[in-house]
């Protein structure tokens, strides 16, 4: 692992660190000692909240090797007793969650630009290129996934070794940023993967540990206090809980997406939050549609 002393969003050192540990499922995945130091981390300049120390390249690939496949499921279910096969097969393939992260896509882009101007789309870390959406099956359509898994008939799967599609008209970055130990790295490759014309689509899961569903007074006195390590600390610890590093090792909300972006050479076309159904519940993400500057 990797230890680092600036936001790895927008690189400011203006930092507050909170005690965190790491899960004993990622420890196993990739061979760590479970009680490794670790911190959760909020920047205070853009909002970013993160883990320190950052996985490197082959601890990430330790852990993203055959994803969700048998011995990420045995692992998990071993320290999290309710991951059952059952729950691994339904993420990421529940027919309700696909739907409607599908449609999302395509209204974000039917209400900001001509639709019919995209041909060729690339989704990168898109899975089997499930998330593309149904209105768009018509189009040339590539994913580029570290997993290896094999993509859905119709989807062009990227090899990376023998180089990525030219003239792209969208490219789809969806629930990859939260998972990246350097996430400037993930848009250096994207933007050079576009031209001055493709749009490029971010989706991210809103899920930060240190989200509160409080509202009013009680919100922002909550918002106050947060901001003091010793008092999230000492209230951690009477609540017996811990902030604990998994496999999102980033947490963004809107204006540190819309930050992170336009720091690194992206503008903004249009930013919002919406839920889709999760596992039974509805679960917040945020979609952004942007361009390069």
């Amino acid at each position: 692992m990797r230890e680092v002393q600036e936001c790895v969003g927008c690189g400011s050192k203006r930092l507050r660190s909170y005690k965190a540990n790491l899960s004993p499922f990622l420890a196993e995945m990739v061979h760590l000692v479970p009680r490794s130091r670790v911190r959760f981390v909020r920047c205070r300049s853009c909002g970013l909240l993160f883990y320190d120390p950052r996985m490197t390249d082959e601890e990430i690939a330790l852990l993203y090797e055959d994803y969700r496949g048998k011995r990420y499921q045995s692992v998990r279910q071993k320290h999290e007793p309710w991951y059952t096969p059952e729950m691994n097969e339904c993420v990421g393939n529940d027919a309700d969650t696909l739907r409607e992260r599908k449609e999302t896509l395509f209204s974000v882009l039917a209400e900001n630009t001509d639709v019919n101007a995209i041909h060729r789309i690339l989704d990168y870390g898109g899975d089997q290129g499930q998330f593309i959406s149904d209105q768009l099956a018509d189009r040339e359509r590539f994913v580029y996934d570290i997993s290896g898994v094999p993509t859905l008939p119709g989807i062009k799967s990227v090899d990376a070794a023998q180089g990525f599609p030219n003239d792209l008209d969208l490219i789809m970055c969806c629930h990859v940023l939260e998972h990246v130990s350097f996430p400037k790295e993930i848009l250096e490759r994207l933007r050079a993967l576009g031209n001055e014309g493709t749009l490029y689509y971010f989706e991210l899961p809103f899920d930060s540990p240190m989200k509160s569903r409080r509202t009013g007074l009680s919100k922002k006195l909550f918002g106050i206090l947060t901001r003091s390590s010793t008092f999230v600390n000492v209230n951690n610890k009477m609540r017996g809980f811990s902030f604990s590093m998994h496999e999102h090792q980033n947490y963004f909300d809107e204006a540190s997406l819309r930050e992170f972006l336009e720091r690194n050479g992206f503008g903004v076309q249009v930013i919002k939050r919406t839920t889709v159904p999760t596992l039974g519940i509805r679960a917040e993400i945020i979609c952004c549609l942007a361009k390069k500057k």
